[in-house]
């Protein structure tokens, strides 16, 4: 009894250490492609702080890659996909599979699994809405205004 009840708390140490460590690990921008989709690793993992990363780094967006693409009306969508396992190969015959392939590159190696993790679209004057991979949105009709979960 004594043996598993310390294998009990190594594995519950274990896990806490992993999640912490995962949940600290900086968001790291790989790419960017075709005007609106960024390739991303270790995005946050909550609602919120994806939110709050998108506001935080909205204008190093802007600066290193000129994103997002705004079209004549002001309106503009961004994708946030997971990086995963990096570039693959479109393969010839897959029906599994579900990439998203990048045209801009040079490389065979163009494509990735399509996960997307938040898309960001503003419209309307200024509009944001923010779709999240759990099925999730949120509005918010100013910069300045409260953020609220649309049902």
């Amino acid at each position: 009894m004594h043996i598993i009840y310390k294998s009990l708390i190594a594995a519950f140490s274990t896990g806490i250490i992993y999640t912490g460590i995962y949940l600290l690990k900086p968001t790291e921008i790989i790419s960017a492609h075709d005007n609106h989709h960024v390739l991303v690793k270790s995005f946050p993992m909550f609602d919120k702080t994806k939110i709050e990363w998108w506001k935080n780094n909205k204008n190093i967006l802007k600066e290193k890659y000129n994103l997002p693409k705004k079209y004549s009306d002001g309106s503009f969508s961004i994708m946030f996909l997971d990086y995963g396992e990096g570039y693959k190969v479109l393969p010839k015959n897959d029906q599994k599979s579900d990439l998203a392939c990048f045209d801009d590159m040079k490389s065979k190696a163009n494509c990735v699994e399509k996960k997307v993790v938040l898309t960001v679209s503003c419209f309307d004057g200024g509009k944001t809405i923010f779709h999240m991979s759990n099925g999730h949105t949120y509005l918010q009709l100013t910069d300045e205004s409260e953020l609220k979960r649309v049902e």
